[in-house]
This record gives C-alpha cells, sequence and structure tokens, in this order.
C-alpha cells in the first residue's frame, strides 16, 4: 500500500470515526431536549395534591384538594372507591361521594384553588381491629383524580390511609410558643404595674 492509500484509509476512518461521535451526541442531545421538555412542562402543569389534615387540637380529620402546581386543571372529575359519611352519619346527602365535587366534572381549577371537608373524628375510623359498629368509615379509601392540561389527560390514585394518623401528634407551632411567652411577660407587667 503506497502512502496515498494510507493517508486516504487514514481520512477515512477518521471521517467514520466522527460521524460515530456525531450520531451518539446527536442521539444524546435529543434526549437530553425531551427531559428538559418534560421538566418544563412538569414545572408549568397543574398538580392536584389530595391529602388529610388532622385539625389543630382535636381528633378530627379533614380532606383537602388543592392545585399546588402552577397550571390550570381542566375538567376535572374525582371519585371515591367507597362510601364514606362525613361525620359518620350514615344519609345519603353525607356520603362524600353525594358531594357536588364527586358527582360533577369541574370546568377549572386555577392554580392555589382549594377543597376541605371534615370527614370524621379518630374515635369512629377503624384502626384495623374490629369495631361493632356499622357507621365507622373505613380507615382506608382511595380517590382518583382525573384532569386535562395541554391537550394532555391525566390520571391520578390517592389512597388515603387514616391509620397513618392514629397516635400521632400535631408539631408545635413556634408562633403559639411565643404568644405563650408574649402573654406571660404581658401578664408580669400587669402585676408589677398594680
Amino acid at each position: 500500500m503506497d502512502t496515498a492509500n494510507l493517508i486516504s484509509l487514514g481520512i477515512f476512518i477518521a471521517t467514520l470515526g466522527a460521524a460515530i461521535v456525531a450520531a451518539f451526541y446527536t442521539a444524546f442531545t435529543y434526549k437530553m431536549l425531551a427531559t428538559m421538555k418534560n421538566q418544563y412542562i412538569d414545572s408549568i402543569k397543574p398538580k392536584i395534591h389530595i391529602k388529610v389534615q388532622p385539625e389543630h387540637r382535636s381528633t378530627m380529620f379533614y380532606l383537602i384538594i388543592k392545585n399546588i402546581g402552577t397550571g390550570i386543571a381542566k375538567d376535572i372529575s374525582f371519585s371515591l372507591d367507597k362510601d364514606f359519611y362525613l361525620l359518620s352519619k350514615k344519609e345519603e346527602k353525607k356520603n362524600l361521594r353525594n358531594y357536588n365535587l364527586f358527582k360533577n366534572t369541574i370546568s377549572y381549577m386555577p392554580p392555589g384553588d382549594e377543597y376541605a371537608f371534615y370527614l370524621d373524628s379518630a374515635r369512629n375510623i377503624s384502626d384495623g381491629e374490629k369495631i361493632e359498629s356499622d357507621n365507622v368509615n373505613p380507615s382506608v379509601f382511595a380517590i382518583t383524580c382525573k384532569y386535562a392540561y395541554a391537550m394532555q389527560e391525566y390520571a391520578e390514585t390517592y389512597t388515603i390511609d387514616l391509620r397513618n394518623y392514629f397516635k400521632t401528634t400535631e408539631p408545635p407551632n413556634p408562633l403559639l410558643t411565643e404568644l405563650k411567652i408574649l402573654n406571660g411577660n404581658i401578664e408580669k407587667i400587669k402585676s408589677i404595674s398594680s
């Protein structure tokens, strides 16, 4: 093989190597752009969050449904897998499934929009042991939320397990602690000035 053929072969191998590297780089860039697009959509889409909140200094639970995302959810529907009677009153008008939010579609839910419902007292909810009462609500139930955003439909199911909240306490509120200290100081000042 003469020198010209060796140079041509070397150029061919270098060009082939560059083309392979360019193909891998193009594929990697495409994947990176797809990931960035998904992250962007995730950052601006609505996020319907469903949680249980124990009431302060009480055994009551309430259900909070809130759009914590930055986008407006459209055509939202909620459904429950089991009957849940608010405050353990076994009346159809107290069944959460029969509330408008769970029966009808909501046309839109903007960011920060929130719905709150009293559920029940902890003493009326089974902790897994048999309770001799026919009006006790389930301790575990699921809520399915379906909504649309940017021509995409989403469906999320939240399992609500109230047993997780048994024998728990609410963390102390620092503002209330400071107010108690302030109140004590005011009482001291009143007693000194009297």
